[in-house]
């Protein structure tokens, strides 16, 4: 019968410590997931994948104080009228630092992430001609969209 009952308590006792293990391991997965995506697209804080790591802190981050703290201090920055830029980006670098100490990074700190950093004057040359032509092709939208009006009701246009 102990025999039995030590069988059955040990079979539990390692299924919850592997559960136990495993939370914890998806939890640091997570956190890194975000602080990798945040670092990769520092000087590219609008790009579709820094949005998605940014909506994730609150629920990553939740037992973490200051990254939320830095966080929000982003929104602020983010929220002012008008823009400033340079405090957007920094309060956006101070939320990776604080990113970077909760994953246990700490020798990236703020003179790495600030200024040892790829961005190939071509990448950012390419990205303002897409921009450019993105806006191009609106204008252009817009104008067919105005001219079919003038068409179908003459009154309605202008």
């Amino acid at each position: 019968m102990t025999t039995i009952m030590a069988s059955i308590i040990s079979g539990l006792l390692g299924v919850l410590l592997t559960l136990v293990v495993q939370r914890v391991i998806c939890i640091k997965e997570q956190k890194v997931f975000v602080f990798r995506t945040l670092l990769a697209n520092r000087h590219q804080i609008t790009s579709d994948e820094s949005v998605k790591a940014l909506n994730m802190i609150d629920v990553v981050f939740y037992q973490h104080k200051d990254v939320r703290k830095r966080f929000e201090e982003f929104i602020e920055a983010s929220n002012k009228k008008p823009v400033d830029g340079n405090l957007i980006i920094t309060k956006y670098l101070r939320l990776v630092e604080s990113v970077g100490v909760a994953v246990g990074m700490n020798d990236i700190d703020w003179e790495r992430i600030n200024y040892c950093y790829y961005n190939p004057i071509a990448l950012a040359e390419r990205t303002q001609e897409n921009d450019l032509l993105r806006k191009a092709m609106l204008r252009n939208q817009m104008c067919m969209v105005n001219q079919n009006i003038a068409v179908v009701n003459p009154s309605m246009a202008k």
